[in-house]
């Protein structure tokens, strides 16, 4: 209960200091479920796999801390499921994906969570099944790229 209020007070928080910059700077919170893959090596070295990928495929990191990694790129145009829940398509749109890490003893447990920037809003995205489906996939290819050491060539 405590942590649910919690999470709420920062979700009310964040947006309500979302109009003071067009896109604000990335508030990870812990992330209340998701996609999520558990990774057999230091939180450092997931960060870091995760930081290479996104640059190899011209994301934008902008965020890489030990809470996780923050990633961004532009949204050139919004699906009308993404439109029901978050608005009709604005220039300027972004995606922001945010890749948490929970480290543990001997593994660190990544969750996947997906807002899209504009204007200055903050619109968590409801992932569908297909949308899972994706985020698992490339979830687990980064647990195999970061436990056999090696970055796809994609």
């Amino acid at each position: 209960m405590i942590k649910n209020l919690f999470l709420l007070s920062l979700f009310a928080l964040s947006l309500a200091g979302c109009g003071a910059a067009r896109f604000s700077a990335p508030q990870l919170a812990p992330a209340a479920s998701g996609p999520s893959v558990d990774i057999f090596a230091p939180g450092a070295r997931v960060r870091q796999v995760i930081a290479q990928r996104a640059v190899r495929r011209g994301t934008q990191v902008v965020a890489n801390d030990p809470r996780g990694v923050v990633l961004e790129r532009a949204l050139p145009q919004t699906s009308p499921v993404l439109e029901a829940s978050c608005g009709p398509h604005q220039p300027g749109r972004r995606i922001r994906i945010e890749l948490l890490t929970d480290e543990r003893p001997g593994v660190t447990q990544v969750t996947e969570r997906r807002l899209v920037l504009d204007g200055g809003g903050v619109c968590p995205v409801r992932l569908n099944a297909a949308d899972i489906d994706e985020a698992n996939r490339s979830l687990n290819e980064l647990k195999q790229q970061v436990e056999t050491g090696r970055l796809a060539s994609r």
